[in-house]
């Protein structure tokens, strides 16, 4: 029999070797499980990348969610044979509402995950802690979470579409890397009993109200309330499948009562603003400018010539294809089908004000019809000869 040789250059046996010997053998040796307490008055919610892969050369990212947690509360947001690692995120709303992704910069002590020689040899260290600091980024949306990634959790989220997803995803920050060691038994031979321990880990978190920073320390199955299971329970993924649809539920309660008090704020503070703004000198006067800006006849961004460049133009076009580039700024990019060379472009280095205009789900714009003023000049995103830079909201809108 010929041994496979991986893309480590080690033979098979040896990364067999190399996956805990506890990962190998079944009736509840080399479980582990991470048990979440909110210690604090705020609820979060976790999301959690588990790569649920036992050979070390291939990596198949789980990522589930959202595990809602009350004040008091506690979850047991990862349970799995073998041990594997996992990426846990954390997200709530702080005092302004807003919704964030928690961090924790002084990470616990919980215990380290011990190496084996040949783990060892490969990473040349003995141990390391069971829970570090991490930024890995996941794609999560508002709703529930679950879909499985292969080499690593990270990917583009606005290209991210699994089966039975409800709504578009955005990156979101992970703060804590667990690596945990699976419970391990001793005895079984010769008459003598077996005994197993370790494996389960219990966090307890608070959540601050200003910002998203939180704090955490190491917690215990007395204090959480639960007990560690018999070493021949086996795995409880049924009762784990069923607190995730109960979280579900609860998130889903929770959202909804929350969108709809921001839609009553909403509505009663646009009804306020219009009754202001109504005799509001400053706002008349705004208004008729904007009538006479838009008011000028606009032309075809199929029509652009490089005339244009240095003039204030009011430029019409139909949306193609909009994208968001990496770094700093963001540059956001509007192509049109009346250019579709990208001769002219709108650029901007704030996305957050078409999202603040028409909506997080830019790509709801393609096959609109959007009109912009504003000088041209050169590209600054992803064209090829002139643009319109938008740097307010007042300098593009729909024409529909």
């Amino acid at each position: 029999m010929k041994l496979s040789i991986t893309k480590f250059g080690l033979p098979l046996a040896l990364l067999l070797l190399a996956i805990p010997a506890s990962a190998q053998v079944r009736d509840g040796v080399g479980y582990s499980s991470l048990t979440i307490c909110n210690r604090g008055t705020i609820p979060f919610n976790v999301v959690v990348a588990m790569d649920n892969e036992p050979l070390p050369a291939i990596h198949r990212w789980n990522v589930y969610g959202w595990f809602f947690i009350d004040p008091k509360g506690c979850k047991k947001v990862h349970h799995s044979s073998f041990g594997p690692p996992a990426y846990i995120g954390f997200g709530y709303y702080d005092a302004r509402k807003q919704f964030g992704a928690g961090s924790i910069d002084q990470v616990p002590d919980i215990g380290f995950l011990e190496y084996n020689w040949v783990q060892a040899a490969m990473y040349g260290k003995s141990k390391v802690p069971v829970l570090t600091k991490t930024s890995k980024k996941l794609c999560v949306n508002q709703s529930g979470v679950s879909y499985t990634l292969n080499d690593s959790p990270e990917t583009n989220c606005s290209t991210l579409d699994p089966q039975g997803s409800t709504g578009p995803y955005f990156p979101f920050a992970t703060t804590l890397f667990f690596q945990p060691m699976p419970s391990r038994c001793v005895g079984g031979t010769y008459g003598i009993s077996v005994s197993c321990g370790g494996g389960h880990y219990y966090l307890n978190v608070v959540a601050s109200p200003n910002g998203w920073h939180m704090s955490a320390s190491r917690g215990s199955a007395s204090e959480s309330g639960t007990d560690q299971p018999a070493a021949d329970s086996g795995s409880s993924f049924d009762d784990f499948l069923k607190g995730m649809l109960e979280n579900s539920r609860k998130q889903q309660a929770f959202d909804e009562a929350k969108k709809k008090a921001e839609e009553a704020q909403r509505l009663e503070a646009v009804k306020k603003a219009i009754e202001a703004r109504r005799t509001n000198p400053v706002w008349i006067s705004y208004e008729k400018e904007q009538q006479a800006k838009w008011g000028a006849p606009s032309v075809s961004a199929g029509d652009y010539n490089a005339v244009w460049k240095g003039k204030q133009m009011h430029v019409s076009g139909t949306v193609a294809r909009v994208s968001v580039a990496n770094g700093n700024p963001r540059w956001l990019t509007l192509r049109f089908s009346e250019s579709p060379n990208g001769a002219f472009v709108v650029c901007s280095p704030s996305p957050s004000i078409f999202s603040g205009l028409f909506g997080n789900d830019l790509n709801a714009l393609v096959g609109k019809k959007v009109e912009v003023i504003g000088y041209v000049q050169g590209t600054y995103c992803d064209g090829t000869d002139g643009s319109i830079r938008v740097v307010d909201s007042d300098s593009v809108r729909l024409l529909q």
